[in-house]
């Protein structure tokens, strides 16, 4: 699947990684986070269903 998905990441909801499940222990001010394991850096945008 490819698409595009906008919105702003948070922290709060970044506990491991989607990669290899490591612990993610190292965050950053833009929301993002990085696996101490595998290197991954990543952001998770939450998205909502429609309301139509």
């Amino acid at each position: 699947m490819h698409g595009y998905i906008s919105g702003c990441t948070d922290t709060d909801i970044i506990n491991y990684c989607p990669k290899c499940g490591g612990e993610i222990n190292t965050y950053y001010g833009d929301g993002t986070g990085k696996c101490d394991s595998c290197g991954l850096w990543f952001g998770v945008v939450e998205c909502e269903e429609d309301e139509e």
